[in-house]
């Protein structure tokens, strides 16, 4: 979908990897200039094959988190991402109070998978709900989290 007022663009695509208008999930091979369609004043933005970027929810402040999440997955090469947790209001995260989750993207097994959660931190929620997309045209496009899941992981909290 095409924001009101964007006009076309030109955006050069390193080599060695593929890349995706995160705009409208258009993929594209590197070493080349596209053109694509960015409002005036706005950067236009690819996504490197492998990534993968979480959404959440508008919030004010940290103490909003509700636990909710969504991952979108931009497929065509292989993918890391630490997710990172924590009381969101001191520093408490200075003396190893927080908790990470590690998730990788296999482009070979076309397979997410997510890791153990170590750590811990005064109000840490039970669960982290992790629904996610693969992100291509009209699919896990944009900038707000309101794809349809391909899939969802709850990662609960155990002795890890």
């Amino acid at each position: 979908m095409t924001e009101p007022g964007a006009v076309p663009r030109t955006v050069y695509l390193p080599a060695g990897a593929s890349w995706t208008d995160f705009g409208t999930g258009k993929t594209f091979r590197g070493a080349q200039t596209i053109e694509t369609l960015a409002p005036t004043g706005v950067m236009p933005l690819c996504v490197r094959a492998g990534a993968i970027i979480p959404y959440g929810p508008s919030i004010q402040c940290a103490m909003e988190n509700n636990g909710r999440l969504e991952l979108c997955i931009y497929r065509g090469a292989n993918g890391l991402f630490t997710l990172y947790e924590d009381e969101g209001d001191n520093y408490n995260y200075e003396k190893g109070m927080y908790a990470t989750i590690p998730i990788s993207w296999s482009e070979s097994k076309q397979r997410l998978t997510i890791g153990k959660r170590p750590g811990s931190f005064t109000g840490m929620l039970n669960e982290t709900h992790l629904p996610h997309c693969v992100g291509r045209p009209g699919h896990g496009a944009g900038t707000t989290a309101t794809f349809k899941a391909d899939a969802e992981v709850i990662t609960q909290e155990m002795n890890w």
